[in-house]
């Protein structure tokens, strides 16, 4: 079954009399889970990140950060959960935070980094498998609400790249197709596309997406699994 045609399914069935709040709840979150696993797309950063001089430079995340950026943002519940998201994430190795500040000090933007080698996709329920081990994902990004709209998010993205380049690192990054703010972010900051994975059933494209992961390229490459 195509996305569009589940869509229209749930879509009818959801309101159909007699169907109980809850089989109409778990129509609608399976319609969502499945067009949220659609597609996803995939970036590499140019081989030399060009950075402003007058951009703000990218600082190792603490939890010092994370209690400043708590009492900023009290009044803001979706970037305590990211705080609290953050801190769990303290108690593993396999990734590093990183914030940026506004000229103030404030804490205006948040990212992780991680292995590119087995780094977990969950919009698509897959691990990369071994392709260089030089290779670093950019992950988990996020701006407060309140400092928005300014830009932070491309800069510190690109700031990111720039760091893992001066060690030698490629630096990729993904974004969901239909995110458009973080698509803008994205190719503000100089990111080339290079793969568009386009999936129905996430399973059936798994060994296909991970063999052709090993040889990376320019040109958008889409699948579509029905």
């Amino acid at each position: 079954m195509t996305l569009e045609r589940f869509a229209k399914v749930s879509q009818t069935t959801s309101t159909r009399p007699g169907l109980s709040a809850t089989a109409r709840a778990s129509i609608r979150r399976a319609a969502r889970s499945l067009a949220s696993r659609d597609e996803v797309l995939l970036f590499e950063a140019p081989k030399a990140a060009v950075l402003d001089e007058f951009d703000p430079q990218l600082l190792p995340l603490t939890r010092e950060h994370l209690v400043e950026a708590t009492i900023l943002n009290a009044g803001d519940a979706q970037t305590l959960r990211y705080l609290m998201r953050c801190a769990k994430r303290f108690s593993h190795r396999d990734a590093s935070g990183f914030l940026l500040q506004d000229a103030e000090g404030r804490p205006v933007h948040f990212l992780w980094i991680s292995n590119y080698d087995g780094f977990r996709f969950s919009e698509i329920d897959h691990a990369l498998e071994p392709s260089s081990t030089s290779a670093a994902m950019i992950f988990d990004c996020w701006t407060p609400s309140a400092d928005r709209g300014r830009g932070h998010y491309a800069t510190a993205i690109r700031q990111a790249a720039a760091h893992l380049q001066r060690e030698n690192r490629a630096a990729w990054i993904f974004s969901g197709a239909t995110n458009a703010s973080s698509l803008k972010g994205i190719l503000k900051a100089g990111f080339i596309i290079a793969f568009h994975w386009c999936v129905v059933e996430a399973s059936a494209v798994r060994s296909r997406l991970a063999n052709s992961l090993l040889q990376p390229f320019q040109v958008t490459r889409t699948w579509r699994v029905m």
